[in-house]
């Protein structure tokens, strides 16, 4: 699976996540908004899988915003 973090109009970052089939992962990641941005789109993208039964589930996602400008 892979998350993107970017601009309504271009991708911004990707990360790529992947664990051991039938196993969790807690992942984090850190996107730092450019001046001047005023939407942020957050997408996850489905990785290749043989068994619809894994892969690609998401079980909670946060995204908590923290104001670095002062």
């Amino acid at each position: 699976m892979s998350v993107v973090l970017g601009s309504t109009d271009r991708a911004g970052e990707t990360w790529t996540v992947a664990t051991d089939q039938g196993r969790w992962k807690s992942c984090t990641f850190t996107y730092v908004v450019p001046d001047g941005q005023t939407t942020t789109r957050l997408r996850f993208i489905s990785g290749p899988t043989q068994d619809v039964g894994y892969g690609n589930l998401l079980d909670s996602v946060a995204v908590p915003a923290v104001d670095w400008s002062s």
